[in-house]
């Protein structure tokens, strides 16, 4: 039998699934894709869900999503969405979650797929979260991160110069979605392109 869920005690069991999961599965060349992201996404949620006022079952809905995002890792970066679904339903399903919460979770997971478009205010929440570190004082050390675990990970080695032009384009490519975050973050990543655009001019 489903169970809804009215207290927080579902969240609070995912929190320790994944830090458990993550702790014992999570290969240490993943420097970047590891807890440490995955908390911050969360709390990036959290600041969005109070900002965008989500009422409180979508808020639980989106940290769970979060919770689970990117739990697809821990069996390699390829299709590691989709993995992230089927470790999310199997945690959702031994805790009897409702049928709703596993699809809305498992739509959220998807929606942070690299070139998805968000359909909905809940998506655009998932996508700002996931590059709320856009937006961080700390940018260009996360940066340093995601190029050991792309060369470690994936092969996709870059000198300084391609690391750099490669940043600049995705980042005066991207945007925030949610009022809060363009009002708020958008100001703070442009710092950030501006600091890596002079990182690439010091190359020449």
């Amino acid at each position: 039998m489903k169970v809804k869920h009215t207290d927080n005690s579902l969240l609070i069991e995912a929190k320790k699934f994944i830090t458990d999961l993550f702790k014992e599965r999570l290969d240490c060349k993943y420097v970047y894709h590891n807890l440490e992201h995955t908390q911050n996404v969360v709390r990036a949620i959290g600041t969005l869900c109070e900002q965008e006022k989500t009422d409180a079952q979508m808020t639980e809905i989106l940290l769970l999503a979060g919770w689970f995002h990117d739990a697809g890792y821990v069996e390699g970066d390829k299709d590691h969405e989709q993995k992230s679904v089927e470790i999310a339903l199997e945690f959702l399903e031994d805790q009897n979650a409702s049928d709703e919460i596993q699809q809305k979770v498992s739509a959220l997971i998807g929606a942070t797929t690299f070139n998805h478009s968000p359909e909905n205010l809940f998506e655009k929440i998932m996508k700002d979260a996931d590059h709320a570190h856009l937006a961080h004082e700390n940018y260009p050390n996360v940066l340093g991160s995601l190029r050991e675990e792309w060369a470690t990970c994936t092969e996709q080695s870059y000198c300084d110069i391609d690391w750099y032009k490669l940043n600049v384009e995705f980042l005066k490519k991207h945007q925030y979605y949610t009022k809060f975050a363009r009002e708020n973050w958008q100001q703070l990543k442009e710092e950030n392109l501006k600091l890596i655009e002079q990182k690439l001019l010091n190359q020449a």
